[in-house]
């Protein structure tokens, strides 16, 4: 008999399916110089430019995510993390709605307290909250585009040492594992309740496993690191022989800058 699984567990597992997704090895043809360069400048035309009055161009971000992860073959991940983004920054952009003056249309109250909920407070949750789903979006479905090793190499040109590089490529590859093992503990304390599960009992468990995993992560972190490097002949994680292999810019490098050039025109000027 199959177990059932709680929203924790599958809330778990997705972003554990996804980040797998996302640190497949790819071979788009596009220069790691140009990878990380074109990330930064689509994530923060996106991130800063607010889709108020709604226009064709304000759904230009959704559009292109949405194409680069048709060309990726990864619109069910694409689909799934932008479900949970969509989620969280649900919960974020809420308190906006009783922070910021203006006309209320719902007011709370209950003896001398009173909390208002404002129609300009709506509006800015809602372009708070669009501006950051438009900026997650396009960096999870170029990310699967180019993949993440092409951008680890990428920022090699930011920090010409490897020190960062070195710790992204830990860090994407640890992040997997240690959702197993949350997943794993998780399981194993809930096998051990034989009462039927309360809201008291979920938190005790929650909080203990928490407190479990924490304790963990420095031990399987330390031999995350040494396998690794064990397995890198070169002495580097990341392979990138010479700092010019970031910089072999060919025929897709001029087409995505000038198709980012395009983009950026759209979103600032607002031809469209």
């Amino acid at each position: 008999m199959r177990a059932h699984k709680g929203l924790l567990m599958r809330y778990l597992g997705s972003v554990e399916h996804v980040l797998e997704k996302l640190a497949r090895e790819r071979d788009p043809g596009i220069a790691p110089a140009t990878s990380i360069f074109l990330l930064i400048l689509l994530v923060s035309v996106a991130a800063f430019t607010s889709p108020f009055p709604l226009r064709p161009g304000s759904f230009l971000p959704l559009l292109m995510a949405i194409v680069l992860s048709l060309a990726s073959r990864e619109l069910g991940a694409f689909l799934r993390l932008a479900g949970i983004a969509s989620f969280f920054l649900a919960v974020v952009s809420l308190p906006l709605l009783f922070i910021t003056p203006g006309t209320a249309f719902w007011t709370l109250r209950s003896g001398p307290l009173e909390l208002s909920a404002t129609w300009d407070g709506a509006f800015q949750a809602l372009a708070f909250a669009l501006r950051c789903l438009n900026a997650v979006c396009l960096a999870v479905a170029w990310t699967s585009y180019v993949g993440f090793n092409n951008l680890i190499r990428g920022l090699h040109v930011i920090d010409p040492t490897g020190t960062i590089p070195s710790m992204v490529f830990l860090t994407t590859r640890y992040v997997p594992l240690s959702i197993r093992e949350a997943q794993k503990l998780i399981a194993a304390r809930e096998a051990r309740t034989l009462r039927e599960p309360r809201l008291n009992t979920t938190w005790l468990l929650l909080a203990s496993s928490c407190g479990d995993l924490f304790l963990r992560t420095f031990h399987r972190a330390w031999k995350v690191n040494l396998a690794m490097k064990s397995r890198c002949l070169s002495g580097s994680l990341t392979s990138l022989t010479s700092l010019k292999d970031c910089f072999r810019l060919g025929a897709r490098d001029v087409l995505w800058a000038l198709l980012a050039l395009a983009y950026v025109l759209v979103m600032t000027l607002r031809v469209i």
